[in-house]
């Protein structure tokens, strides 16, 4: 620390290094969690689950889904899902239309959509 730097903003300082090398770290630990997924399955569907695994434990997620277009039937469809908590409710092979949905708007627009309350999945 320098003499002209005070104790707190140093503190400050090595407190936000911590957490930026932190959040890195998580980064390469997912980045290197998909690459041996990736590596060790093969059937589309096993390594979308394997990877929607590794992606919910990684980033602290209650539930990731990967949803592909099924253009026969303008509608998107539930290839693979990690959801510990379901109970049954929610499962894979869904269909949900693109039109009309938040799902559906996620899609045609490429931005996030994120649930943080029940309300915000039920509200559709």
């Amino acid at each position: 620390m320098s003499s002209s730097q005070s104790p707190v903003k140093a503190f400050t300082t090595q407190e936000s290094n911590s957490m930026q090398a932190e959040l890195e770290k998580d980064r390469l630990k997912l980045l290197l969690d998909m690459t041996n997924t990736l590596v060790s399955n093969l059937e589309p569907r096993d390594l979308l689950r394997a990877i929607s695994a590794s992606i919910r434990q990684d980033m602290h997620c209650d539930i990731v889904a990967v949803w592909l277009p099924d253009l026969e039937q303008r509608q998107l469809r539930q290839l693979a899902m990690d959801f510990p908590e379901s109970k049954g409710f929610v499962t894979e092979d869904l269909l949900f239309p693109i039109e009309g949905s938040e799902l559906g708007t996620v899609f045609k627009t490429g931005k996030p959509f994120v649930a943080k309350t029940q309300a915000d999945i039920t509200s559709e």
